[in-house]
C-alpha cells in the first residue's frame, strides 16, 4: 500500500516529539520509509565544540505510530534512541 502524505506527516511529527523529549541541543532529522521500517537520519551537534555527527536509526513502522498512544512503546523508543544518540549534545536543564 502506498504511503500517504498524512501518514508521513504523522510519522515526522511523532519523531520530532520524541527527539524533542530527548532534549537534544541542536539537530536536524529526516524520516524515510523503507520496506518494513522507518529510517531516521539525525545530524546532531556533538559534545565537542563545532562537531556534528550523522546517525541513522531504524524503527518498525507501526511501533513509531503506536508510540503516540502507547506509553510502553514510547518509553522503549526513547530508551533506544537515547542510547544511540548518546554523543549528541543535550540542552542544559
Amino acid at each position: 500500500m502506498p504511503l500517504s502524505i498524512v501518514e508521513l506527516a504523522q510519522v515526522r511529527d511523532t519523531a520530532a516529539d520524541l527527539l524533542e523529549e530527548l532534549g537534544l541541543d541542536a539537530y536536524l532529522f529526516q524520516v524515510e520509509p523503507e520496506a518494513d521500517h522507518w529510517r531516521l537520519k539525525v545530524d546532531c551537534a556533538m559534545n565537542m565544540e563545532d562537531a556534528w555527527e550523522s546517525i541513522s536509526l531504524t524503527i518498525p513502522k507501526q511501533l513509531l505510530l503506536n508510540s503516540r498512544q502507547d506509553e510502553a512503546a514510547r518509553s522503549a523508543i526513547l530508551s533506544e534512541w537515547s542510547s544511540s544518540l548518546l554523543s549528541c549534545k543535550r540542552r542544559a536543564h
